[in-house]
């Protein structure tokens, strides 16, 4: 396997600018249209917003991603997973698992109180794995204004 010279961790990083071409690869395989230039990053890079990539050896480029976004309701911290996506070429190899895990880690090292995701039902692989990580579903009406 690719990653036999490094272990997983070291694999895993906060992104940097440097990296918007293949996190816009990897935003197109999860959302095609949608756009993610250097100064869509740069924005998202200046707010509590953290992201995880995994990068292969000697590629160095990310080949998955993940999103969390630090929320302060009234009540307790919730964090918000967004943007989980494995480059197609490879899936199957457990790397989201991994970074899902290293998030889990960091939000309870955060001391948050939840971690909320949402996902379409087309998306059979990705719930699978929510599921097997301990994210249950929820009984919610979600609401979304277009501004």
């Amino acid at each position: 396997m690719e990653t036999s010279q490094f272990t997983f961790e070291r694999l895993l990083r906060k992104q940097v600018e440097d990296d918007t071409p293949a996190l816009q690869h990897l935003k197109q395989q999860l959302s095609p249209g949608a756009e993610l230039d250097s100064e869509r990053l740069r924005r998202i890079l200046s707010k509590t917003i953290f992201i995880w990539v995994c990068r292969l050896h000697p590629e160095r480029r990310p080949i998955a991603m993940v999103s969390l976004c630090l929320l302060t309701p009234l009540e307790k911290d919730v964090g918000f997973v967004e943007d989980v996506v494995t480059d197609e070429a490879y899936r199957g190899r457990g790397y989201g698992k991994k970074l899902l895990q290293k998030l889990i880690r960091f939000a309870r090292s955060r001391g948050l109180s939840k971690l909320k995701l949402t996902s379409k039902d087309t998306r059979v692989h990705a719930i699978k794995l929510y599921l097997d990580l301990g994210f249950q579903p929820i009984a919610t009406n979600v609401f979304a204004l277009t501004l």
